[in-house]
């Protein structure tokens, strides 16, 4: 007021933006506004300087919607009255030149760094990558046997423990999105190891790979340029059913009808490569059976009348459990 400055919503109009009615087109925090309203009584009385400070910030700018149209004005007629500014006097060779120059370049040139990222203003450092597995798909079956279904099953890995180690010690851990995808950010410049944790049972012929050094010597481009280190598992990957336990009633295959026990635990490699899970029993009439979209590898669950009692109690254990194939092998095995 001093120095004969606009009031806020004034100076929004001289800059080609609509005046504001009330307080909460301002800001957006409550309590400010309240504020504002104590102080100013009306938004029409809001001073310039205190105007600029509490309005909402542009997304991606540290800077209000009337603070950044004053300032490109500004800069902008400052540029245009100057008749030595270097676009107004200077060849187009040249303009060309000095616009395709960046302050990276500059320090480069002048210093004897030789590695920065092409916007020295940001450095982003991160670690990105999926972990895969490819696996043979015999599915051992609780009664005994396979499904007599062979082949190979390649499928990203959901909720796989991935770890981040820095001079000998776990600085980051993290586990893989459906898509079977990990990521650590800003983790700085260094060589560190990325290191997959193998989920419980599973025997893998690669187990021993399943770590990459990486090495970050300078600040990466954009979020969308991390450092890649991918992993395949290779061998008998364990996965499990995640539906829960419970009586499900359909023809017994042995020929007496009685309850089945509908979502037994499974250790198998069959998995849905749409959702990275164990796939879930479906009941056919006849026998549960994990089935897939995808046309993975089913699983054929038990069904039994008589002794569903003395069985009931094992089987939740395993589901407890979730261990290896050797528990479904020891069950079989003592005649569950």
């Amino acid at each position: 007021r001093d120095e004969g400055d606009p009031t806020y919503n004034q100076a929004r109009i001289a800059m080609g933006e609509r005046p504001v009615t009330s307080f909460a087109q301002i800001t957006s925090n409550v309590r400010l506004q309240q504020e504002l309203k104590q102080v100013y009584g009306n938004v029409n009385n809001v001073e310039l300087f205190v105007g600029l400070m509490a309005e909402n910030h542009l997304p991606g700018s540290s800077l209000g919607q009337t603070e950044q149209a004053i300032l490109a004005k500004q800069f902008e007629a400052l540029r245009d009255g100057d008749r030595f500014f270097y676009e107004n006097a200077d060849p187009s060779s040249l303009v060309n030149q000095l616009n395709n120059t960046t302050l990276a370049q500059i320090i480069e040139r002048n210093t004897t760094l030789t590695n920065l990222q092409s916007n020295v203003f940001q450095f982003y450092s991160n670690i990105q990558g999926t972990v895969v597995a490819t696996s043979a798909t015999t599915t051992h079956l609780l009664g005994g046997g396979t499904n007599g279904a062979n082949g190979q099953n390649s499928s990203p890995m959901a909720g796989v423990t991935v770890e981040l180690i820095y001079n000998g010690q776990v600085i980051d851990t993290t586990t893989t999105n459906t898509r079977g995808v990990y990521q650590f950010q800003q983790v700085g410049a260094g060589s560190f190891t990325v290191q997959v944790v193998a989920p419980a049972g599973s025997k893998l012929s690669n187990a021993a790979t399943l770590s990459a050094n990486v090495n970050i010597t300078k600040g990466q481009d954009g979020p969308s340029d991390p450092a890649v280190a991918n992993f395949r598992m290779t061998g008998v990957v364990t996965t499990h059913s995640t539906a829960p336990i419970g009586p499900q009633h359909h023809s017994n295959p042995h020929g007496t009808p009685g309850n089945v026990l509908g979502a037994l635990p499974v250790v198998s490699v069959a998995t849905d490569g749409a959702t990275n899970s164990a796939l879930a029993p479906t009941v056919d009439g006849t026998s549960a059976v994990a089935n897939s979209s995808t046309g993975a590898v089913g699983l054929s669950a038990l069904a039994v009348g008589t002794t569903a009692p003395r069985l009931g109690p094992a089987v939740a254990a395993v589901d407890q459990v979730f261990a290896s194939q050797n528990i479904i092998d020891n069950l079989r095995d003592i005649g569950l």
